[in-house]
């Protein structure tokens, strides 16, 4: 079996053989670290790269949210929490892509918070419509004060 393969290594060309005297010499540890120590720097580089990629789209994505934007006006806005709570509901329960249109105009707000009453199912009694609607009329006052 020896003599199969050294009649092999005799038929070795002479890049094989530089390549087989290459590896039967061993690595100096030096280029060993220095091999680990590129790999290392590619595998940071590539790691800042997708970091900072990262931190890019989520600062886009936080520009280009609507329900942050209507989050952020509700609480520069001087509502009470009652009322930033039935303006979350209205938006909320009427699913509106763009929710900040409600506190554009009183007739925008007037439309939507119709448009949900409409929505909620009747219940027996008029107790709940009837808390709702000073609730409703101190949202507008504070958003659409009267000159």
């Amino acid at each position: 079996m020896k003599s199969a393969i050294l009649l092999q290594l005799d038929g070795l060309t002479e890049p094989q053989r530089a390549i087989r005297d290459h590896f039967q010499e061993g690595g100096s540890i030096v280029l060993v670290l220095a091999v680990m120590s590129v790999v290392a720097g590619v595998v940071l580089i590539a790691y800042w790269l997708t970091r900072r990629q990262q931190r890019t789209a989520e600062r886009h994505a936080r520009f280009n949210d609507p329900q942050r934007l209507f989050g952020d006006l509700l609480q520069g806005l001087s509502l009470t929490a009652s009322q930033r709570h039935l303006l979350d509901t209205v938006v909320r329960e009427l699913g509106l892509k763009h929710p900040s249109v409600i506190l554009l105009s009183p007739t925008l707000f007037e439309r939507h918070v119709d448009k949900w009453r409409a929505l909620r199912p009747p219940t027996g009694s008029d107790v709940e419509h009837q808390i709702n609607e000073p609730l409703v009329a101190q949202t507008r006052d504070v958003l659409f004060p009267r000159a």
